[in-house]
């Protein structure tokens, strides 16, 4: 029988600096640098996400009021604004598009993040359909050949 390794923190540090090295030249990230480099460029994704940071910062400034001083219809019709500025701001396909590769790189950091809960974890602290012995009937791609 191998003896198990232990690992040093530097050792661990090391990994996880090439991770943040792998990451950084990621197909992800670069979707994502793209994509928000197209949207900063663009002169209506900016209006729009002007206007949608406008709607939302009059909605928390009206919801700080709400002690009694704001009134109700106001506060609700600067939420509808910011839904609606949210909704005309990602339809303009750029910020969608930006949108996206966020979510794809935010999955995947989620999907490594699972890997190392994976590892980390015992048994019993592992999320709902992630058994070490049996294999992982939820997985998104650890590598463990599940």
């Amino acid at each position: 029988m191998k003896p198990e390794r232990l690992y040093s923190n530097i050792d661990i540090l090391g990994q996880a600096r090439q991770l943040g090295m792998a990451l950084a030249e990621s197909e992800a990230l670069k979707l994502y640098r793209r994509a928000e480099e197209r949207m900063a460029n663009d002169p209506e994704a900016c209006r729009l996400t002007g206007v949608f940071k406008k709607a939302q910062r009059e909605f928390v400034r009206l919801s700080q009021e709400m002690d009694g001083n704001a009134d109700a219809r106001a506060l609700e019709e600067a939420e509808a604004a910011v839904v609606r500025a949210d909704r005309e701001m990602k339809a303009h396909p750029l910020i969608h598009e930006y949108y996206k590769a966020g979510e794809a790189l935010n999955n995947l950091i989620r999907q490594i993040n699972e890997i190392l809960k994976f590892f980390c974890l015992d048994q019993d602290e592992l999320p709902e359909g992630m058994e070490k012995s049996g294999g992982c009937s939820g997985c998104q791609g650890c590598g463990k050949g599940c």
